[in-house]
């Protein structure tokens, strides 16, 4: 039998239109997103305002994954160039940009109301790390942006972000174990020489809204803290 995805509402349990669908994500407008199949059996990203559901579209490839909704209704995810290549992505309206990759495939798990997309991207093979995205379609390695904390550990993915600048995801530190992760915005810059990345010029972080982005530019470093130990 084919799954549907649905929403509850006081109790009310409100089935989302198929055949096949998954949702994931929803904002305060009660706009979901994830996946529905179509005619072709084609995974296609789509979103559900007030149940009416909206496919969004691809990078020219047969699929896309939508995982995340802000409060402004741009949706993050992924969409196929190829049946073998995906690029993680932002839709706005039904217009989709191709927010490119480090290396290899990518995705987009998690935006916040200022536009901060966080999610993954391979780097050779099947290595991935956490991936930030500030808007301008530049991906950058998380893992260059830590301060001391990040001595020894390797972020391969960040699945959430807040409008506080606050990051959860995975990786794993230098004896192999896999953690998860909570990242917090610095208050001040650290030369990370281990990064072979130089410190950003700029304010400090903790400042503006919230210190993540100033004209355009990423001023963030973030302190890690391990949250708890977890099997893939």
């Amino acid at each position: 039998m084919a799954g549907m995805a649905a929403i509850w509402s006081s109790g009310v349990q409100t089935t989302l239109a198929g055949p096949y669908s998954v949702a994931a994500g929803i904002n305060n407008a009660g706009q979901v997103v994830r996946y529905k199949t179509d005619a072709s059996v084609q995974i296609q990203a789509t979103v559900w305002t007030d149940g009416i559901p909206n496919q969004l579209g691809s990078l020219g490839g047969p699929s896309s994954v939508a995982f995340d909704i802000n409060n402004l209704g741009q949706v993050v995810g992924w969409g196929s160039i190829s049946v073998a290549s995906q690029h993680a992505s932002i839709w706005k309206g039904t217009t989709i940009t191709d927010l490119g990759s480090l290396g290899g495939n990518s995705l987009a798990a998690s935006i916040n109301d200022f536009g901060v997309i966080m999610g993954n991207s391979l780097v050779s093979g099947d290595f991935s790390h956490a991936t930030l995205w500030n808007g301008n379609s530049i991906p950058v390695d998380l893992n260059n942006l830590m301060d001391s904390s990040g001595i020894g550990w390797t972020l391969t993915s960040a699945n959430g972000v807040n409008n506080l600048g606050y990051i959860v995801g995975s990786g794993y530190n230098s004896l192999g174990q896999q953690k998860g992760f909570l990242l917090t915005p610095c208050e001040s810059f650290t030369t990370l020489p281990w990064s072979g990345v130089a410190p950003v010029p700029g304010p400090l972080v903790c400042g503006g809204l919230p210190g993540l982005v100033f004209a355009g530019a990423i001023l963030a470093w973030w302190r890690r803290k391990e949250l708890t130990s977890f099997s893939l």
